[in-house]
């Protein structure tokens, strides 16, 4: 939920920190944006990474899970789908988990696009506060009440905040993407699939579950993180608050994503009961962090390319 929090506050203090009319945004909604750092971050991530994946399938598997406990698991999930032998079951899990994260990103895109169609962005430039407390308090309590529903025994109580949830955020992020335009919207969709998809395969080919001892850290990460959101928020200013937001918060937040992946494929193998819209959430809102940064450091590379070009 602190990402949660992280997310919301990047993005209102985009739009509150925006001039207060719809000409900026209307201005750069066809240009694209080329960034050195971003190209540079780029290669080396994948340098790194495609490292890391052969370094780890040409290592032996060595979890830490405990042989007893994980074979007292396995029979009791095997006896509750008794149907299905144990790795077809845990493979459907992955597979609804991955579905319902799936559609969390189209339902948020859908009602950005749809708000958007509408002439809602331009009122919300206008009145940053009018949509952010709202939106930020509905976000919350949907959000609170997908964590805490029952997937078997309310399910439709729990989708219909699910769904409320994703729309929530999509109108959180509304501002963002309208300042940005389409052509940004696209190089930032491209760059946020290529850091999860990148860093998810990391954690899947992992020969131990080391991504999932970083929790701890990763918590006093994103403190760090979300105390410098806050000091950007007063000081907009600040070059290096500014970095220490995008670069230590991709980072983080990449991190995040192969912790929740290892996460989500330790719960698939262990827990009797499994809820995948509660394992998605997590691997969401470390998508939608991600894609809000680097959507946020393209615009501000665009603007710079402006200046210089005047």
């Amino acid at each position: 939920m602190l990402g949660l929090y992280n997310s919301l506050l990047t993005q209102n203090s985009t739009s509150m920190h925006h001039p207060n009319s719809n000409k900026y945004y209307l201005s750069l909604a066809h240009n694209s944006s080329s960034n050195t750092g971003l190209k540079y971050l780029g290669g080396t991530s994948v340098l790194v990474l495609g490292s890391w994946a052969a370094y780890s399938a040409s290592q032996p598997a060595n979890y830490d899970q405990d042989e007893t406990q994980h074979n007292v698991q396995k029979n009791v999930i095997t006896n509750i789908m008794s149907n299905l032998n144990y790795s077809q079951f845990v493979r459907q899990r992955i597979m609804k988990t991955y579905a319902y994260l799936t559609a969390s990103l189209a339902i948020t895109g859908v009602t950005t696009s749809l708000l958007f169609l509408n002439g809602y962005a331009s009122y919300l430039l206008e009145n940053p506060l009018l949509f952010g407390i709202p939106t930020l308090i509905s976000t919350f309590v949907s959000a609170y009440l997908t964590m805490t529903l029952s997937y078997d025994n309310s399910p439709i109580a729990k989708h219909v905040a699910w769904i409320a949830t994703n729309s929530s955020i999509g109108l959180s992020i509304l501002g963002l993407s309208a300042i940005a335009g389409s052509t940004i919207i696209k190089q930032a969709s491209i760059i946020t699939g290529c850091v999860v998809g990148g860093m998810s395969i990391a954690a899947i080919a992992a020969p131990s579950n080391s991504f999932l001892k970083l929790g701890s850290y990763l918590g006093v990460g994103l403190g760090v993180l979300i105390g410098a959101s806050i000091a950007e928020f007063f000081f907009p200013r600040s070059l290096l608050l500014r970095d220490i937001n995008f670069y230590g918060g991709l980072g983080l937040f990449a991190l995040f994503t192969a912790h929740d992946t290892q996460r989500v494929l330790k719960h698939a193998q262990e827990l009797p009961t499994f809820d995948p819209i509660c394992e998605q959430m997590e691997l969401y809102l470390d998508t939608v962090n991600i894609f809000s940064k680097v959507v946020k450091r393209l615009v501000e590379s665009d603007k710079k390319k402006k200046k210089n070009q005047e």
